[in-house]
């Protein structure tokens, strides 16, 4: 799942948008997002407010910088927690599965992901994504530097366990 999904981001040409409950991506993903970024690709990640593992969210947070930088766009969905996992790509392409973002499913867990090359179908997952958005809050770089050094440090040593979460 890790190598199609970097492979996938290699490929857009206009869009990603990903929404998962956990978002512990390894650097190769990263790089594959930033890499898109740089070709004028638009980035959007949706993330829940709080999900129901706090040290994985501050882990999460530890890493965000990184797509922020870059120009992505970070949002967090207000409660109810959402186990979704949706990733669309352009207009024709989506995925969906047991798998999040993080180590443990893309290399321990079996986790299934299903593609779909449809454009209605990827068409109206996209206005599903847009209303999550409209109900959610974007992140800023500023927000994340302007924490408190013991919730940096917490975030911190969380993302040392980010393998393993």
């Amino acid at each position: 799942l890790s190598m199609t999904l970097i492979g996938v981001f290699t490929a857009a040409r206009e869009r990603i948008r990903i929404m998962v409950p956990y978002f512990l991506p390894n650097h190769e993903m990263v790089a594959a997002l930033q890499a898109a970024v740089l070709r004028g690709v638009k980035v959007e990640v949706i993330l829940p407010e709080r999900s129901n593992l706090r040290f994985v969210d501050w882990a999460t947070r530890n890493m965000l910088w990184e797509l922020l930088l870059w120009d992505m766009d970070v949002f967090y969905k207000a409660a109810p927690f959402a186990h979704s996992k949706l990733i669309l790509v352009d207009d024709a392409y989506a995925m969906t599965g047991s798998a999040n973002l993080d180590a443990r499913s893309l290399r321990l867990n079996f986790e299934l992901g299903v593609e779909w090359f449809n454009a209605d179908l990827t068409r109206q997952l996209h206005a599903h994504l847009d209303e999550a958005t409209a109900r959610s809050r974007r992140i800023t770089l500023a927000e994340l530097d302007q924490r408190p050094l013991w919730q940096r440090l917490r975030d911190a040593f969380f993302w040392l366990f980010s393998s393993y979460l």
